[in-house]
């Protein structure tokens, strides 16, 4: 069955409301491309953070190791002796 182009016009929608709609999903797309670049540097700042959270735990757990078991430092290595006499 052949459709004159007046019947078909009638029967579907004008080109323009096809324009408007896909310049609508291309917004749309633009827009979530950009709030997924925001994300993706809030993901690495904040991988950032705790990376850097998690090394100072790291460092302060450490030194509270060496401050238990009586070393800071570099107090564990021996001290020179003074050449200077002592009076008496």
């Amino acid at each position: 069955m052949v459709v004159s182009a007046e019947q078909a016009a009638e029967v579907f929608p004008a080109v323009r409301y096809f324009q408007i709609h896909f310049e609508f999903l291309q917004e749309q797309l633009q827009l979530i491309a950009r709030n997924q670049e925001t994300l993706q540097q809030q993901i690495q700042q904040l991988e950032a953070r705790l990376s850097a959270v998690g090394q100072t735990e790291q460092l302060s757990n450490q030194s509270e190791g060496l401050t238990a078991s009586g070393g800071a430092g570099l107090s564990s290595f021996p001290r020179r002796q003074e050449s200077r006499p002592r009076s008496q």
